[in-house]
């Protein structure tokens, strides 16, 4: 068996460790974190203007169509310049709206990642809950004829929530639990700014 990286794993780690080597440095920074901010918005969007943001998004919805070892190769070099930008919390969400979203929700959300429009996030932790397998938050059908639910309940760390479009959201469903997408701006839907 051959465990060596292909050649587009191996272009995808060098182009994010050229961009994140000459952008990520420790002057700009310390600039990002005197705004007051832990993301750096120009870097995010130079890695989603790469494609780097979107490598296991498929083809079809604008991304490279590419794999979780490439987003893992990717995150490797996010992590050696401890760049701040939310990829591995993006990443793994669009893999999953990519796998597991609806047709619709794919058409919806997909694109507008691929483009740099979106960032993903997930909503899992739990003050009440540490089995993220039984989350506490509750969903019920809206009852009102759409598909629409209804989300009670609160998450206690949301990585990147701050910059966030879209949350993935775990709650627990007459069913078993399911993952919801939630627009941190709904009605109802509030967000308070840790430390």
């Amino acid at each position: 068996m051959d465990f060596s990286f292909t050649s587009e794993q191996d272009e995808a780690a060098a182009l994010a460790a050229t961009i994140l080597g000459e952008r990520a440095t420790n002057e700009r920074q310390k600039q990002v974190e005197a705004a007051g901010s832990r993301f750096d918005a120009e870097l995010w969007g130079e890695l989603a203007s790469s494609g780097l943001t979107t490598l296991a998004v498929p083809e079809q919805y604008g991304g490279a169509g590419l794999g979780l070892v490439e987003l893992c190769r990717v995150l490797v070099e996010v992590g050696r310049t401890v760049a701040p930008v939310p990829l591995a919390v993006h990443g793994p969400a669009a893999l999953l709206v990519a796998e597991r979203g609806t047709e619709a929700q794919r058409e919806s959300v997909l694109p507008r990642v691929a483009s740099g429009e979106l960032i993903l996030t997930a909503a899992v932790a739990e003050e009440r809950s540490h089995l993220p397998a039984r989350p506490t938050v509750l969903a019920r059908a809206a009852g009102d004829g759409s598909d629409d639910w209804v989300l009670t309940g609160s998450k206690s760390i949301v990585r990147a929530g701050g910059v966030a479009g879209l949350l993935l959201l775990t709650a627990a469903t007459d069913q078993g639990v399911g993952v919801f997408l939630l627009d941190p701006a709904a009605d109802g839907v509030t967000g308070v700014e840790g430390h």
